[in-house]
């Protein structure tokens, strides 16, 4: 039996392709190794200026996007020179102040908070390595 015969026979059916798809695109986030880690004190501003460098690059791949890729100074630059189109980047939230509401933590300050968000991204930057952070 060659030993990809099981394989193809569980692909064969639409359901299990299906499945499989699904499957891989609900756990991708808890997997994969985030593009970017950031943090922002006004996250609607931040997605904005995120936004329009976007606009800025979404018509057209740059001339120099193997340059962006290694040198790009923006988390835009670096994705727009890797290839990534603007529907492929998705933004994923932690509300540290909704956080710890839901968690009944009480008597933390914003100062405490914006000093949590600091080390909170400084430790996941380090320890993810995101493709195209800053260390």
């Amino acid at each position: 039996m060659h030993k990809f015969s099981a394989l193809n026979n569980l692909l064969e059916l639409d359901q299990n392709r299906e499945l499989i798809s699904t499957v891989l695109n609900e756990v991708s986030p808890l997997f994969n190794v985030p593009l970017y880690i950031g943090k922002a004190y006004n996250l609607q501003k931040r997605l904005k200026e995120h936004k329009r460098e976007l606009d800025y690059y979404s018509d057209s791949t740059p001339d120099n996007a193997d340059q962006l890729f290694s040198n790009g100074e923006s988390f835009v630059e670096r994705a727009i020179g890797a290839g990534f189109a603007v529907e492929e980047l998705v933004v994923y939230t932690l509300d540290l102040v909704s956080f710890v509401k839901e968690r009944s933590i009480s008597n933390v300050s914003n100062d405490d908070l914006k000093q949590v968000a600091l080390l909170v991204e400084y430790v996941l930057n380090r320890r993810l390595r995101p493709s195209f952070g800053k260390i």
